[in-house]
């Protein structure tokens, strides 16, 4: 992204879960409004836009995530003064559905 439109945005939001489904509208309308977003998600991006970057991992790779997180966003993150910076954990797996009560 050019400098110029970096020092634009002043909101930077890291996003997982942004292949499609709510992730994936969450990140178009951050992106609308204005936030450098940082998507993640296991699948390839299925949106592409300045102010947007993507990496395709999975948040169970404990081992090679950390690394690639750093390799890739710590740069993001000590370009600018943000104004907000925000976390968005949309990734999940659906497991058993029960009651609360029901639930360890």
């Amino acid at each position: 992204m050019k400098d110029s439109a970096m020092n634009e945005r002043q909101k930077l939001a890291f996003v997982t879960g942004t292949s499609s489904g709510i992730g994936l509208s969450l990140v178009k309308r951050l992106v609308k409004d204005q936030w450098q977003v940082c998507g993640l998600s296991r699948r390839p991006a299925a949106f592409d836009a300045e102010g947007y970057s993507h990496l395709q991992s999975d948040l169970a790779d404990l081992e090679n995530l950390p690394k690639m997180l750093l390799e890739n966003w710590l740069g993001i993150l000590h370009q600018q003064a943000w104004q907000t910076v925000a976390l968005v954990n949309n990734a999940a797996l659906i497991g058993a559905l029960r009651w609360m009560h029901q639930t360890d």
